[in-house]
């Protein structure tokens, strides 16, 4: 993600994540955000809740993490590279939305 996106995209996630599962009382457990490092921290990250068989053919350590409802890893448009450029050219902040 853009540094520059980061601190919105942190204060939405909250109302993102109460639009999909209802309210919550105490989203403090339930956020936890982690920078990735390099292409092996992506594909890791990408392929959580990968079974243990597949896990071990690609040198990551499977651990359980619940269900993943819908997609594990989308790039909203409004967040895609031709998005940003665009919005850049018309000195316009992109805006931040969940990806479906």
């Amino acid at each position: 993600m853009p540094e520059e996106l980061r601190e919105e995209f942190e204060k939405k996630l909250p109302k993102w994540i109460e639009n999909i599962v209802g309210p919550i009382k105490d989203l403090g457990g339930c956020i936890n955000i982690k920078e990735i490092y390099g292409v092996m921290g992506v594909a890791r990250y990408c392929m959580k809740g990968i079974s243990p068989i597949q896990a071990g053919r690609r040198h990551i350590r499977p651990e359980e993490q619940g269900i993943v409802y819908g997609k594990r890893v989308a790039i909203s448009r409004s967040l895609g590279k031709k998005a940003r450029a665009k919005a850049l050219e018309a000195d316009v902040k992109p805006p931040l939305k969940l990806a479906a």
